[in-house]
Order: structure tokens, then sequence, then C-alpha cells
């Protein structure tokens, strides 16, 4: 899952830092004072890791973990039963009085 979350954001940051910097390039006049080309940049980056690399990693580790309670990885430790989903606890009486 970690490994997962980590080319996510990878993917997702230069996905995004390669669209806004063709955006950039199409928008911005190229005669443009260099520090205003700077904090254009700048502001690209961090929206880039933002919404590019935490938007990408955040979606695709979630997509993750509900497709590893469907199919059944994650199990009760006391009855061996598959769980239903985060924080949702089996219906087995062990599990069930430490809720309690």
């Amino acid at each position: 899952m970690i490994y997962v979350g980590l080319g996510a954001f990878v993917v997702g940051f230069f996905v995004v830092l390669a669209t806004l910097g063709l955006l950039i390039a199409h928008f911005v006049a190229p005669n443009g004072r260099w520090w205003d080309i700077l904090h254009v940049s700048i502001g690209a980056i961090l929206i880039s890791v933002v919404f590019g690399g935490l938007g990408f990693a955040a979606v695709s580790v979630c997509l993750l973990s509900r497709l590893h309670y469907w199919r059944g990885i994650y199990r009760c430790r006391f009855c061996d039963r598959p769980l239903k989903g985060v924080g949702i606890p089996c219906d087995c009486p062990e599990a069930q009085a430490l809720r309690r």
C-alpha cells in the first residue's frame, strides 16, 4: 500500500506539473519578467504537490484499501472471517466483547 501511494504521488505530481507547464507556456507572455515566471512556476509546483501528488495518492490508497476489504484480505483475528471495512468490527462474540 505504501508503494502504491508513493508511486501515485510521483505520477500525479508529474502529470499535473506537465499540464500546468503547458498552460504556463501558452498563457504567460513570452516577454514576461523573470520574477513573474518564477512566481507562476513556484505556484505550479505547490499546486502539483497538493492536488496532483497528494490527491492521486489519497485516491489510489483509498481504492486499494476498499479492494483489499472487498477481496477479504483483512480478517478477524478471532474467527478468521473477512472484515467488512475500516472501523467495522466483526460480528463474532469475541470482537463484540472488545467493543464494550
